[in-house]
């Protein structure tokens, strides 16, 4: 098992009295898989009040072909009837189960122009699921399959954005006073950390998505002549799964007395097999072109950091798929430094681009394709990320994860309180008062 290190004690690794369901290896490895790659062809003319747009793309047999006379070739082309639905269940889904199932980290980008339906994809809208949304479902229902008295599992939230090169975090109850860009650390062994960066334990879906709609109140936004509501930043969620399992080894010493003093105290030989691994559901924000967003001051800034970062990220996507190997600097731009784990290999990971099919965005849906046939020639190369303990070692923090969660889900709920009071628009009244007043 590769990252695997044999437990320090004085016997041979014995083998486990464990439900079959935990007896299976969580040595998965995906050695040398390319990154996926999946073009979203969003309907004609649903971004627009032009009635006489004229189809320059339509999708083929897992393709794309361009006025019946150039054809690209990817692992997935969804057409303009697809839903997210079928997106998740044929590309996404098997990514997420690695990280529920197999401890392996994942990353799912979407990509593409602005209002070419990354955010649709990524979060849904109004009664519309979005890959968040199921794949939060699958992961707590992953989770829920596999509880016994012998596993703890545990799922935590961050949610920062990268606005003009400033990484801010968008949990923070700091934010508004202190809006100071969050510092990313790297140490000798090449892992990636942001200082003070907030993570919220989540429960169930329910609970995710109320966090989630925490951060994107605070997301930075704007409107363009291409999308009232445009992302001017890179949006990373993070769900981060923990889990815990104590193995326990058969005695050698089988006497009645033995026994009992077992069943009073953990025995002396257990020891606990951690995982954690992260799913990066990451928006970009969509690439600008003045022309036609009709961006000026502040907002054209905006575009022209925007673009610059996505050009970076695929200046590093083109030096991984080179054969031979070459330096790649990850430093370039606050979004590849970041991803810059699940960019160089230690991942899974799946590429979704969006694009709209009118001849109106003919260089921009060029310019999404080129990024993905780049992507297409990555590999990844993803192990469990796993690390074993002597039992007693984790009790302590086990009971001190427990209060952090009772603690930051008393915040949650007074964060969301406050939140339903300020959009609702009416007087706030004496009985809610009171009620926000008992909570804090």
């Amino acid at each position: 098992m590769l990252g695997h290190r044999t437990p320090r004690t004085s016997f041979a690794r014995p083998r486990l009295s464990v439900p079959k369901s935990q007896s299976k290896s969580k040595t998965k490895k995906a050695t040398g898989e390319s990154v996926k790659v999946a073009i979203r062809i969003r309907p004609l003319g649903s971004n627009s009040s032009n009635e006489n747009l004229i189809r320059a793309f339509r999708a083929g047999n897992n393709s794309v072909i361009e006025d019946s006379k150039r054809e690209y070739n990817y692992d997935y082309v969804f057409g303009e009837e697809a839903d997210t639905t079928q997106i998740y269940s044929e590309l996404v889904k098997d990514i997420v189960s690695s990280v529920s199932n197999d401890g392996l980290n994942s990353t799912i980008f979407t990509y593409g122009q602005t209002s070419s339906g990354k955010t649709f994809t990524m979060q849904g809208i109004h009664d519309t699921e979005g890959l968040i949304q199921y794949a939060g479902r699958d992961i707590f229902k992953t989770i829920e399959q596999q509880m016994n008295i012998n596993s703890e599992s545990a799922v935590k939230l961050s949610y920062v954005e990268i606005y003009n090169e400033v990484l801010r975090d968008l949990l923070s109850d700091k934010r508004k006073s202190n809006p100071a860009s969050l510092v990313i650390r790297e140490d000798m062994k090449g892992v990636i950390a942001i200082e003070n960066l907030k993570q919220v334990p989540v429960r169930n879906l329910d609970q995710l998505m109320q966090v989630f709609r925490v951060g994107e109140a605070n997301k930075s936004i704007g409107s363009t002549k291409m999308n009232d509501r445009s992302s001017r930043s890179h949006a990373i969620l993070q769900i981060t799964v923990e889990k815990k399992t104590t193995f326990n080894a058969p005695s050698e010493d089988c006497s009645d007395e033995k026994e009992n003093n077992e069943l009073a105290s953990p025995k002396k030989n257990s020891f606990v097999v951690k995982t954690s691994s992260t799913l990066n559901l990451v928006d970009l924000a969509g690439s600008e072109s003045v022309r036609l967003t009709g961006a000026t001051g502040q907002q054209k800034k905006e575009g022209g950091m925007i673009n610059q970062s996505l050009l970076t990220l695929s200046k590093v996507l083109m030096s991984l798929g080179q054969k031979t190997p070459c330096h790649v600097n990850y430093r370039d731009s606050k979004l590849t430094r970041i991803l810059k784990p699940s960019l160089s290999g230690n991942a899974r990971m799946a590429v979704i681009c969006c694009i709209s099919p009118s001849d109106n965005y003919i260089d921009e849906t060029r310019s999404t394709l080129q990024f993905a046939t780049r992507a297409k020639l990555v590999k990844t190369s993803a192990t469990t990320n796993e690390m074993i303990q002597s039992h007693a070692d984790v009790i302590a923090k086990l009971r001190l994860d427990l209060e952090q969660a009772k603690l930051a889900n008393e915040r949650l709920e007074i964060q969301n309180q406050e939140l339903k009071l300020a959009t609702s628009g009416s007087a706030t009244t004496q009985a809610e008062m009171i009620e926000l007043y008992n909570l804090k």
